[in-house]
């Protein structure tokens, strides 16, 4: 159950409802009756809020001189550990609205072909690759990705 715009409480599907519920919780003043008798309810405190991101390219960042070549030694490792990925992208991450950040190589991989395990061991290989052509800096993330491509007509 939870509470709808009038504070009425309604049936929900808690895969599809659970975060538009804690957005309209938390936009809604700490005097609201019925959901501060809902300890459930309550407001979620700043470090678990969903905070929106969003994908920036990398611009002027000295690692687009030599990817092609840290491309390839990525590439080629995450192969010959059978890795089914689907995508390697540097990339760089704002709040919505805000500046870039840092540079992150951001891995897609096919779904459910990658344990935890492989990841963080590719996610460390990756970095030190990373880190012998000095960007030792650069995060590493994993993502579930499947590239489709698509035809047109010329």
């Amino acid at each position: 159950m939870c509470l709808d715009h009038n504070d009425k409480l309604v049936p929900i599907n808690l895969e599809s409802a659970f975060f538009s519920l804690c957005v309209s919780v938390l936009a809604e003043s700490q005097e609201q009756p019925l959901a501060s008798a809902i300890p459930a309810l309550q407001p979620l405190p700043r470090r678990a809020q969903r905070v929106l991101r969003e994908a920036r390219p990398v611009c002027d960042h000295p690692i687009k001189e030599v990817w092609d070549i840290l491309g390839v030694r990525i590439y080629q490792y995450l192969d010959s550990q059978e890795i089914q990925w689907s995508s390697i992208d540097p990339v760089r991450f704002a709040e919505q609205g805000g500046d870039a950040g840092p540079l992150h190589l951001w891995i897609g991989v096919e779904p459910k072909t990658l344990s935890f395990e492989l990841a963080k061991t590719a996610a460390d290989h990756c970095k030190e690759i990373l880190a012998e052509a000095s960007f030792g800096d650069v995060e590493i993330a994993s993502r579930e990705s499947t590239v489709t491509r698509s035809a047109f007509r010329s």
